[in-house]
């Protein structure tokens, strides 16, 4: 039983926010607001720069996700729909990490998401011909 279903992407590219926006708008067909806030019942997304983004820190073992360049929150609704969620979630992080980008999920249920949620994972590291959904 997970305690909290709320996710956490620690997601880091050199892309610019906007870029990133439009990007995660074309995967979910969801629209983000000016204040980067996108929601389609039952889930919601706030996408922000994360304020302790340390690009000398990114590359440290364990912690380095912490200082990646944006956060990426999503919450849902019910808690019923845990396998659509896990869905929803899965197929985020590898349409992500197929546009190159490093991406940690972190949330209570890490282990039910593809590799771990990407903490500790090849994955982040991978060429991205290497990723794909199964």
């Amino acid at each position: 039983m997970w305690n909290d279903i709320d996710v956490d992407f620690f997601i880091h590219t050199d892309m610019d926010i906007k870029e990133l926006t439009a990007l995660i708008e074309k995967h979910t067909a969801m629209k983000f607001d000016e204040d980067l806030e996108a929601e389609s019942f039952p889930l919601f997304l706030r996408l922000k720069e994360n304020r302790h983004f340390d690009k000398s820190k990114v590359e440290c073992f364990h912690e380095g996700f912490l200082y990646f360049k944006y956060r990426l929150n999503v919450e849902c609704d019910h808690e019923e729909i845990k396998g659509s969620y896990i869905n929803f979630l899965s197929g985020l992080l590898f349409f992500l990490w197929e546009h190159g980008m490093r991406v940690i999920a972190s949330c209570d249920f890490e282990d039910s998401l593809p590799y771990g949620g990407g903490y500790q994972s090849w994955i982040n590291h991978a060429p991205k011909m290497y990723i794909q959904a199964s």
